[in-house]
């Protein structure tokens, strides 16, 4: 059927053009890219409403009691002063047992004043290095069974460790993502809420395909031994974390998600903090697939996994579907123009798709329905933040430049 609809919409359009060379190379481009959105649109969606069904179902369970396993809290920081305090807090008010480490990565605030403040942390300083290295150094003095990484502008639900560790019973797990939600307001609070709530959904879906490309910063747990196989968190990306995480899989550790270990993260407030930091996920994200593009393992059903399911959904779905909306525009102008219906109908068709993902996330993790009335904006905005970000990130790659560990502004919460 989208073959058809491209020939119908190939045809039409270079009839209508037949005398205007210029825009055949953009239809050429533009109508593969729409047919291409489609399809990526259409798997992604089926995905996200299989999660969203096994969350739902994981809701209805309660919380069960977890395992004895002992357990280090490691929090990197650089200038953190304002959201410090409640992050260490959270860590101590923890239902399961823990010892926190703060690193603090050459901090020019007072993030080590007031970490050393509370009893019982322990605080760690050394200058500036990068978050990676910052981890590394906290972990050379861990000496608990299981380390669980958070950021220092996330706080944590009392239970999230327990609920965390339970899932170590199963001794072939090496790590164990968390459930991010978002504190923040405004037009962009809200549509990254939309975005972490989808980000949720990919990741149910991958505790049970396999092949998570990433534990989040914001709340992991790794096994020791896990993390001791794999030489620590790796160094060479900005993306510690997808690095990390596909690391442990090639070394044949499986990744899982629970959904009740819930933590608040603060998202950028301010253009410019977004686009920065979504710029440097994409090229973490592109360094780390680089870094795997050889997905030879000790575990080679690990390593499937991962190349079946988890890099080819982040290729298509995070890096290839972002590089084609400037081009499902052009589409979209080519079936104005010519009046074939074929074009129009799968461009609203990609559009219903995404916005239907966005939905489920929001009815599923959200419970928001004001945000619903917003969508069409914030898909049509946002999107193109996105192709931005993402093709930025493909530059900055080629160019050979070098992208650090940024600062976001933060606000107290």
């Amino acid at each position: 059927m989208a073959g058809l609809l491209m020939t119908v919409g190939v045809v039409g359009s270079t009839a209508a053009f037949g005398r205007m060379a210029i825009w055949l190379p953009l239809v050429a481009i533009s109508l593969p890219a729409l047919v291409a959105s489609t399809v990526i649109s259409t798997v992604r969606a089926g995905l996200a409403c299989w999660a969203a069904l096994r969350l739902q179902r994981s809701r209805d369970h309660p919380i069960r009691p977890a395992a004895n396993h002992s357990v280090t809290i490691v929090i990197p920081a650089y200038n953190e002063e304002t959201g410090i305090a409640a992050a260490i807090r959270s860590a101590l008010t923890s239902t399961h047992s823990v010892e926190v480490v703060v690193i603090d990565d050459g901090s020019t605030d007072k993030t080590a004043a007031i970490a050393a403040g509370f009893k019982g942390v322990r605080v760690i300083r050394q200058g500036n290095q990068g978050k990676a290295r910052a981890l590394n150094t906290a972990l050379a003095t861990v000496r608990t069974d299981l380390v669980v990484m958070m950021d220092a502008d996330a706080v944590l639900e009392p239970t999230a460790v327990a609920s965390l560790v339970h899932r170590f019973t199963d001794p072939t797990i090496g790590a164990v993502s968390g459930h991010i939600d978002v504190a923040g307001g405004g037009l962009l609070g809200a549509w990254q809420r939309l975005d972490y709530a989808l980000f949720n959904l990919e990741r149910c879906m991958f505790d049970r395909l396999g092949g998570m490309p990433t534990v989040p910063g914001v709340i992991g747990a790794f096994r020791s031994n896990a993390l001791d196989d794999v030489g620590g968190v790796p160094e060479h990306t900005v993306a510690e974390d997808t690095d990390l995480t596909m690391t442990l899989q090639k070394n044949g550790w499986r990744i899982a998600h629970e959904t009740t270990a819930r933590a608040r993260t603060e998202v950028p407030f301010t253009h410019r903090d977004l686009v920065n930091q979504r710029h440097r996920w994409a090229y973490g994200i592109l360094q780390a697939l680089w870094r795997h593009r050889s997905l030879d393992g000790k575990d080679m059903d690990a390593s499937r996994r991962l190349s079946h399911v988890g890099v080819p959904f982040e290729i298509a779905v995070h890096i290839a579907a972002p590089l084609m909306v400037p081009f499902v525009d052009v589409a979209l102008l080519t079936g104005l123009f010519t009046g074939n219906h074929g074009i129009l109908f799968l461009y609203l068709t990609v559009q219903a798709l995404q916005l239907a993902c966005f939905l489920v996330a929001s009815r599923t993790d959200i419970h928001r329905a004001r945000l619903w009335a917003a969508l069409p904006i914030l898909q049509v905005i946002f999107s193109h933040v996105t192709a931005f970000v993402v093709l930025k990130a493909m530059i900055t790659a080629l160019a050979g430049l070098p992208v650090s560990w940024d600062q976001v502004q933060r606000r107290a919460y």
